[in-house]
């Protein structure tokens, strides 16, 4: 199985939302996500797809600037998406990071690596291949929020 790179996944989705020309479900209520990968195509793709969902999105390049962002907006952001092979700061730290500061802060981590995924799970509360289909990414989002009404509400 070869890793999925972040712009064939990219690319991908971008086809994939721009055949059903934006044809999105009802805006859910207004939350917001902070989404960190090194990656500007993927940090816009997140902009976006969850944009396009009505989630508030904040984005972050790197760990230690997603850190800084968590502070400044911490009462604010509802969940956190993050790719897990990053410089400076790996997914695996900014997790810890986070969790450090808010235990139940929802966190989904993004790998094109199975290993990963499955190692993810032991830091984070879900886990989420690259190239993935845009609804698993929501349902992934939406199932963390709603298990705890104070977490939607953040």
């Amino acid at each position: 199985m070869r890793a999925v790179t972040s712009r064939d996944s990219v690319a991908s989705c971008i086809a994939t939302m721009e055949h059903l020309k934006w044809k999105a479900l009802p805006p859910m209520k207004t939350t917001t996500l902070l989404c960190v990968d090194d990656d500007p195509q993927v940090r816009n793709f997140y902009s976006l797809m969850f944009g396009s969902y009505g989630y508030e999105v904040l984005t972050s390049g790197n760990g230690r600037q997603a850190l800084k962002l968590f502070h400044c907006h911490e009462h604010e952001i509802s969940a956190v998406i993050s790719d897990y092979d990053m410089p400076e700061m790996n997914g695996a730290e900014l997790a810890a990071e986070l969790k450090r500061f808010n235990p139940m802060l929802p966190i989904i981590m993004v790998s094109g690596s199975q290993p990963v995924l499955e190692e993810a799970l032991h830091f984070v509360d879900a886990s989420v291949e690259k190239g993935s289909s845009i609804t698993l990414f929501l349902d992934q989002v939406e199932n963390l929020l709603n298990r705890s009404p104070e977490l939607a509400s953040a």
